[in-house]
């Protein structure tokens, strides 16, 4: 829930049963009155190298496969290889490309700003969500800088 997008959105229900089989569900808003409700089932889950489960966006019931596959490249990272099929339309394909995207800028964004190489936190997470922390973050960042100004002491 402190990262999940795109943005401009976030979760006001998570629930998942990370397992094979196991099911997710999240609730999307952007505000009062609007919640856009995502499901779906773990159909594999093979650590650390893929993971797939289906997507169903509640409001039309259709329903769409999404796998991830992971690779370690020469240079010690990891590689996110993403997929997600079929797609009623065009327009439905860029809208879910779109906000995949933007969640996965997030949560890079999220993970830079939070934790440090040992993964662990930078500081204490916000109840009120990622852009806080982002907030918050920058306002540390700030901080932290030097600042041109020069204080002389008398002794």
């Amino acid at each position: 829930m402190r990262w999940h997008g795109p943005d401009g959105l976030w979760l006001t229900h998570c629930e998942s049963d990370f397992r094979v089989g196991g099911n997710w569900r999240r609730c999307m808003s952007r505000g009062p009155g609007h919640s856009h409700w995502i499901s779906g089932t773990y159909l594999e889950i093979e650590a650390p190298r893929r993971l797939r489960f289906t997507y169903v966006n509640e409001a039309d019931g259709f329903e769409t496969v999404v796998k991830l596959d992971f690779e370690e490249t020469e240079a010690g990272h990891t590689r996110m290889l993403f997929r997600q099929s079929p797609f009623l339309n065009a327009a439905e394909c860029n809208g879910h490309g779109w906000g995949w995207r933007s969640g996965f800028d997030l949560f890079d964004r999220y993970v830079r700003e939070f934790i440090d190489a040992d993964w662990r936190p930078k500081g204490p997470p916000r109840a009120e969500g990622v852009a806080a922390d982002l907030l918050a973050a920058r306002q540390r960042h700030l901080d932290d800088k030097p600042t041109t100004q020069t204080q002389e002491r008398v002794e």
